[in-house]
């Protein structure tokens, strides 16, 4: 691989657990790494989840060692152990010697992270977050060190370096839910990684860990991985932090059978082949606040602080665009929105949430165009509630909240739009104070047995009635055009 020099542009390249999720996946991912690196003005950084279904395994198994099921914990290894040796015997040719230090390396990794800690965790008959966080640091341990020992087998020796999270991100030392320190990652992060990338070198970072100032190893907890590609990012000076993810439905087994189709970005509720093409920090990080799942809540922070781009692509089509999150383009005349549904806790409060988020759809809303001379792209977010009847806003309800760049300006506007379609309907709703005291978000509530009706309301208020008068906009526009032209 050419080594950067000149003006370069650094990437970091997260791929989630189904991206590495078997032979061919992981081999798409580390190809996609090594193009990158033949160009002499692009330095690529990869970070990589654990592989499909491993961290539920080693959980699992953690919870078996925890109760005395040394069945469980022994049918949790076999079946990690196997798939990981499958996958390097996919992965590399049997000629190579890197096959067998592979292998040599899964065996001490098993060894150290797996066995020796269950062990412990068996005889003291309970577990705590600490033994937790050790077991499920090992999947990513794994999947990172597998990619970048498969770049060397075809790339060369120094054309890939394996970098465990905790000899270079410092946290605040909190098991199962840390925060990144930066001043210290950072220092720790530039003298390992940047001498690699200044001979070509693509370092493979572990996602999900770091270690604490005292050496204690801590997790970021769930999605953490994508955490830690921003503070990649934002250590390093990333020009942009991409996110591969991709869909998938699993085997009776639990592992990966097949990839959805669609799903490249962060995609619409009525077709998953549609892609909302950008939104801004502001309204990813409510969303995430809201549960959506494509980022993990705290990711979108180192980028915001560093101004980097964060984009979110499709592991099986690099060649699509995906979704960027970033600043807005113009924060006066543009402005992305979102409506995202979540099981409420207290929804007559400004307390947490608690988001179930399972769908996204876009529509423009062309009487903003003409009110505010602005553009709102809606992503329609909806999440089952349970079937018990409307007691009270607090009670057995749903935060529908719309989300957008101060979207709090037009409340009365998102309001009476929506307000006759709930109550010819039935549906009685709440509109609480503002929610977390954000200015991108207004929130109603309703009753959780109406979730699904409520949000088909919005749905066709505010996307699909919208369609028809966006598309007979854009021809009007394009005839005066023609006339103009004539």
């Amino acid at each position: 691989m050419a080594a950067a020099n000149g003006a370069v542009k650094r990437v970091v390249s997260k791929f989630g657990g189904s991206s590495v999720g078997d032979a061919n996946a992981m081999r798409s991912t580390a190809r996609l790494l090594m193009s990158q690196g033949m160009s002499p003005f692009t330095q690529p950084i990869g970070v990589a989840s654990a592989c499909f279904g491993t961290t539920d395994r080693l959980v699992e198994a953690v919870h078996a060692a925890s109760r005395g099921d040394a069945d469980g914990v022994v049918s949790a290894r076999r079946k990690l152990h196997w798939w990981h040796i499958n996958t390097i015997y996919s992965l590399i040719d049997a000629t190579s010697p890197l096959r067998r230090a592979t292998c040599e390396h899964i065996e001490e990794t098993f060894d150290i992270y797996f066995d020796k800690q269950l062990e412990g965790v068996t005889a003291k008959g309970q577990h705590n977050a600490t033994d937790m966080d050790i077991v499920s640091s090992m999947g990513e341990r794994l999947s990172n060190f597998m990619i970048a020992q498969y770049i060397r087998s075809v790339a060369g020796d120094n054309s890939a370096a394996y970098i465990p999270g905790d000899e270079v991100v410092i946290t605040d030392g909190i098991p199962g839910n840390s925060t990144p320190l930066l001043g210290p990652t950072r220092e720790l992060m530039q003298a390992k990684v940047l001498p690699l990338l200044e001979r070509g070198t693509v370092p493979m970072i572990t996602g999900f860990f770091g270690r604490s100032q005292d050496g204690l190893l801590t997790t970021f907890g769930r999605g953490g991985s994508d955490l830690t590609a921003a503070l990649v990012g934002h250590c390093l000076d990333a020009a942009e932090v991409a996110l591969y993810k991709v869909e998938y439905n699993k085997d009776d087994e639990g592992f990966l059978q097949e990839w959805a189709a669609g799903w490249e970005g962060i995609v619409h509720d009525a077709d998953v082949t549609t892609t909302i093409p950008r939104i801004t920090y502001q309204v990813a990080a409510e969303l995430a606040h809201f549960g959506k799942k494509v980022l993990h809540p705290d990711t979108v922070g180192p980028a915001i602080e560093k101004s980097i781009d964060v984009r979110v692509l499709n592991s099986l089509n690099h060649e699509h665009p995906g979704t960027t999150i970033g600043a807005p383009d113009n924060e006066e005349a543009a402005m992305a929105a979102a409506i995202a549904a979540a099981a409420a806790k207290d929804a007559g409060s400004d307390s947490e949430t608690d988001g179930v988020v399972s769908t996204i759809a876009k529509a423009r809303l062309s009487d903003y165009e003409r009110t505010h001379a602005a553009r709102l792209d809606l992503a329609i977010e909806g999440a089952a509630g349970d079937d018990s009847d409307w007691a009270h806003p607090s009670e057995q309800s749903t935060l529908i909240a719309m989300v957008g760049l101060n979207v709090m300006e037009h409340k009365e506007a998102l309001l009476s739009r929506i307000e006759s379609d709930l109550r010819a309907a039935g549906i009685q709703y709440a509109v609480p104070k503002r929610v977390n005291g954000s200015k991108h978000n207004v929130t109603i509530v309703v009753p959780a047995s109406r979730t699904q009706d409520a949000l088909g309301i919005l749905h066709s208020e505010l996307v699909v009635s919208q369609e028809g008068q966006v598309e007979e906009d854009v021809s009007s526009d394009d005839s005066v055009r023609a006339n103009a032209r004539a």
